[in-house]
């Protein structure tokens, strides 16, 4: 009895992973056929991937700071 319930609610897990992945694959093809909008997000991912470069890998100390940042965020999760 237990093991079918189990069962039961892999297969559940299994078709809503399923139906979020189409729905998430209709939702970026109908972003994509959106003629100006690819290109927009690749020149914002392009400015993000630019400030990131310049505000924490370029110097020493805000390399550092990234790091701790990086350490509080472990220590938060971890607990």
């Amino acid at each position: 009895m237990l093991a079918s319930k189990y069962a039961f609610s892999a297969l559940l897990v299994d078709v809503v992973s399923l139906i979020a992945l189409w729905l998430a694959t209709a939702v970026v093809g109908a972003i994509d056929s959106i003629p100006v909008f690819p290109k927009v997000m690749e020149v914002v991912g392009l400015s993000f991937t630019i400030w990131f470069s310049t505000r924490y890998l370029l110097f020493k100390e805000n390399r550092e700071e990234l790091f701790a940042e990086i350490e509080e965020i472990k220590q938060k999760v971890i607990g």
